[in-house]
């Protein structure tokens, strides 16, 4: 079975699809609907909770504490404009476009 970081990489080079070795705010746009499972345009906490234990093979409670972190709208989802706070918030650099170690880090301490 996959450690968490191991998780993390993999999910990394799924959404560069490019294989640039970085992820643009284009492949971020596509990345948000992985976790968007249901086309509603939010991300809800069960659609969170599920995909985060899929994709990063996050625990039940690692993924509830990260959505907890994240910024919600009204509804206490997680809208588009969330997640591209999301990548803001990853581009540790702010070169506009998000490394894999910005991508590990982010997502190491989102899910501890």
């Amino acid at each position: 079975m996959a450690s968490v970081g191991e998780s993390i990489d993999k999910m990394f080079d799924k959404i560069d699809t490019d294989n640039s070795g970085s992820i643009s705010k284009a492949e971020m746009d596509v990345a948000f609907h992985l976790f968007d499972t249901d086309g509603s345009g939010a991300i809800s906490a069960s659609e969170w909770v599920k995909e985060c234990g899929v994709l990063f093979k996050a625990s039940e409670q690692q993924a509830k504490n990260a959505f907890a972190k994240l910024k919600k709208n009204a509804s206490d989802e997680v809208c588009a404009n969330s997640f591209q706070q999301l990548f803001q918030d990853m581009d540790s650099d702010g070169n506009g476009s998000i490394s894999k170690d910005e991508f590990r880090n982010y997502w190491t301490q989102l899910l501890s």
